[in-house]
């Protein structure tokens, strides 16, 4: 695919601007994505025997990319492996999620690389999946019974923009996530003007009545004790620049970040946050 646009409307939910579905050997090139939902989606979804096989080899290069939700997005649908896959001299703007890589219903997201890219990340409203992340990693649970592929050797080399939010990475099983490497990246925060700054969100799906869901739920149905959609938590301490939890193996090199000067309230006075992160190494400079 080359020279390629498509400019959906910003208001209309479930208008991913291009999917690529257990495809292999796909070349993506000087293209305009842009949607609500997710500007591109590489995914694996759940097909008769006869037609599911992995997803690999995939390039996306020299696109820009904007969404309300996730501008490049790996999942959330994940049943056969996702591995090979580079994108590079991209650029994302007004967008919610930066880059998305989510693993759920089994198949490993293994050996991609994310090189010289900008992105813009701002909030957007409650029922898209995001808080305004410029890269997400998350590996839980859909169903109780399926356990998620692992999310590995995995690099995100020379980044650079704005967001609202945090770096967010989440394991639910330690170690689940792991091999990741983030490299020569700045990244400057802003103070968002429209509501409050410090949750990330974990979707989906994380309805205790639906815990096998797909996850539409998750965009509407509200958690009475929060107030907020199911699987919107606040950090702990407040909004990091770098939240890791249960990664293990995460080297960090050369992040380069600025904040707002006072440091505002409901943000952490500590920009990286690790929680069991094992065997991690971090070099700011």
């Amino acid at each position: 695919m080359d020279g390629i646009t498509v400019d959906n409307d910003l208001t209309m939910a479930n208008t991913d601007a291009l999917d690529i579905d257990s495809c292999q050997q796909v070349h993506v090139a000087n293209s305009f994505f842009s949607a609500a939902d997710d500007a591109i989606c590489l995914k694996t979804t759940d097909k008769p025997a006869a037609i599911q096989r992995p997803l690999r080899q995939v390039t996306i290069v020299n696109c820009t990319l904007r969404s309300k939700s996730c501008a490049f997005k790996i999942g959330t649908e994940t049943w056969q492996d996702i591995e090979d896959i580079v994108v590079s001299n991209c650029t994302i703007y007004d967008s919610n999620r930066g880059i998305g890589l989510i693993s759920r219903d089994g198949g490993r997201l293994r050996r991609m690389l994310f090189t010289s890219m900008t992105f813009e990340c701002v909030a957007a409203p409650a029922c898209h999946w995001g808080e305004a992340d410029p890269i997400f990693l998350s590996a839980r649970r859909r169903n109780p019974q399926i356990e998620p592929g692992e999310i590995t050797q995995i690099q995100f080399r020379g980044l650079c923009g704005e967001c609202e939010g945090a770096i967010n990475m989440h394991s639910e099983t330690p170690s689940m996530i792991n091999r990741i490497r983030l490299e020569s990246i700045q990244l400057t925060q802003r103070l968002h003007c429209h509501g409050w700054q410090g949750n990330y969100d974990i979707r989906p799906p994380c309805n205790p009545f639906s815990p096998t869901g797909m996850g539409i739920d998750n965009a509407w149905c509200l958690n009475p004790e929060t107030g907020k959609a199911w699987g919107v938590e606040p950090y702990p301490g407040g909004l990091p620049v770098l939240f890791a939890q249960g990664v293990s193996d995460l080297v960090i090199r050369e992040l380069d970040w600025q904040r707002p000067v006072p440091l505002p309230a409901g943000w952490n006075t500590q920009a990286l946050c690790l929680e069991k992160c094992e065997r991690s190494s971090v070099r700011e400079t």
